[in-house]
């Protein structure tokens, strides 16, 4: 009995037959909750505990914005520059002045994500290697 406690606590466990202070307190309050619960019955038919019913005269208003947590679109052309230079894996700096200026168009025209992320590769032809930094064919 003494190796099978001396395991126990080695492993940093407690031993079957002995609760830990944690499963203690949740027996505890299973014990105290058994003791409160009351009916549906004894709620409704007390007005001073009227919290717990739900009231008819609340009016109701429809959610109307289709994207509460801006997941469609980008909050602002500058959030949406950000994406696309993320997007490229460059800054927008390093892009010519025609695929700067179409890209601009683009972000004025809309800031839907799938859209602007659709049309970015087609804004941005492949960026040209000047002839220094290409390599030699030998």
């Amino acid at each position: 009995m003494k190796t099978i406690r001396r395991n126990f606590r080695r492993f940093g466990l407690t031993p079957p037959f002995k609760k830990s202070s944690a499963q203690r307190r949740a027996d505890r309050i299973e014990i105290l909750a058994a003791q409160l619960e009351l009916s549906r019955d004894a709620l409704e038919s007390r007005p001073d505990v009227a919290i717990f019913s739900r009231p008819d005269g609340i009016p109701t208003q429809t959610f109307t914005d289709p994207d509460p947590f801006n997941q469609l679109t980008y909050p602002s052309a500058l959030a949406a520059k950000r994406a696309i230079s993320e997007f490229l894996g460059l800054p927008l700096a390093k892009l010519s002045a025609d695929q700067l200026a179409r890209i601009n168009e683009l972000v004025q025209s809309t800031l839907n994500k799938q859209e602007v992320l659709a049309r970015v590769p087609a804004c941005v032809e492949p960026i040209e290697l000047s002839t220094e930094n290409q390599p030699h064919a030998e």
